[in-house]
């Protein structure tokens, strides 16, 4: 969405969006062709694993953007720090 935009523009932009919270949940939207994805945001902190591995690999081939944060700033952007999981 270009900088230009109004903030109801934008604001009606996001409102269309869902966010997925969960390594797994992610997963299956990253394989899902039909789901359309954005951005991916990530805990810096978060361990090496074959599922993290397989998002950042999708995410990669989408050509999306991927983003990482503290935990605590992941935290804030989710407002949901209980259920992100980094």
């Amino acid at each position: 969405m270009p900088n230009t935009a109004s903030y109801s523009q934008r604001k009606s932009h996001y409102s269309k969006m869902l966010t997925i919270y969960g390594r797994k949940p992610a997963l299956e939207a990253l394989r899902d062709k039909g789901v359309n994805c954005h951005t991916l945001h990530l805990a810096v902190s978060n361990r090496s694993s074959s599922i993290t591995a397989e998002i950042l690999e999708l995410a990669n081939q989408r050509g999306m953007v991927v983003r990482q944060h503290s935990k605590a700033a992941l935290s804030r952007i989710s407002k949901n720090g209980k259920q992100d999981q980094g």
